[in-house]
């Protein structure tokens, strides 16, 4: 049976120091690496200072989250990797550490596949779930936190690299610059109806985004919570579902 060993990058600003603790304690039993996120004042960044803005929604953390992602990307491809799973640094791998090797078989089997995504926000997507169900992605399941992507789907965002400027042409994607976007739109991406991850509630790390008090970070937590409370259900949906 097909089982993947898939190194781990994650994403983690230079003064999210709580973050990046947060993940080295997570990732001990794992081949990971710490990618330095990109932020507003990184010289990458200034290479785009010809998009709309308005597509990122004068939100220029948005579209630093987005090159984090692009640029991280990169280096798996840079590092010739066949697959490699990204994680934020806000993540809680409780489930995930259980399921770890079940998730990379499932990976391996899915056909046409090249992101799998491993967690949305999506307000009540988990809902009383009973078995293991693929779902094909769509716009409104938000979150890159996690997700898994194998070499067809690093060489897609390679496609739009250059080597010549160290820059990534999306001036003409037709949607918004944002990782939840663009990545799944550019990949065929699927995701189940259970999550393989779960987030840090905000009261522990609140949103860099500042989406903590909206209604997209009270929802959040609601699911978060939602999750933690089934968590032990996750794991043995997952554990006995069948390989597809």
């Amino acid at each position: 049976m097909t089982e993947l060993n898939i190194p781990i990058y994650y994403i983690n600003l230079e003064k999210s120091t709580e973050r990046n603790d947060n993940m080295i304690a997570q990732l001990k039993n794992y081949n990971y690496t710490r990618f330095p996120a990109i932020d507003t004042n990184h010289i990458i960044f200034k290479k785009y200072n010809d998009l709309d803005k308005s597509k990122y929604m004068y939100d220029s953390r948005k579209l630093a989250c987005l090159l984090s992602h692009l640029y991280a990307i990169k280096k798996a491809y840079d590092n010739n990797l066949e697959n490699i799973i990204i994680f934020e640094d806000d993540i809680d791998l409780t489930i995930f550490n259980q399921v770890y090797h079940k998730t990379t078989r499932l990976f391996s089997k899915l056909i046409n596949t090249e992101i799998l995504q491993l967690f949305t926000s999506h307000d009540e997507f988990y809902n009383r779930p009973h078995k293991l169900i693929r779902i094909e992605h769509t716009t409104n399941m938000w979150g890159a936190c996690g997700y898994i992507i194998n070499s067809k789907g690093i060489k897609k965002i390679m496609d739009l690299y250059s080597y010549i400027y160290d820059k990534f042409d999306i001036v003409n994607y037709n949607n918004n610059y944002l990782s939840d976007l663009l990545l799944y739109d550019i990949c065929n991406t699927l995701t189940f109806n259970v999550p393989f991850i779960n987030l840090r509630p905000p009261s522990i790390y609140p949103s860099t985004l500042d989406n903590d008090i909206n209604d997209i970070g009270i929802n959040l937590q609601k699911n978060i919570n939602y999750i933690n409370s089934i968590s032990d259900d996750i794991i043995k949906i997952i554990e006995e579902a069948d390989i597809l």
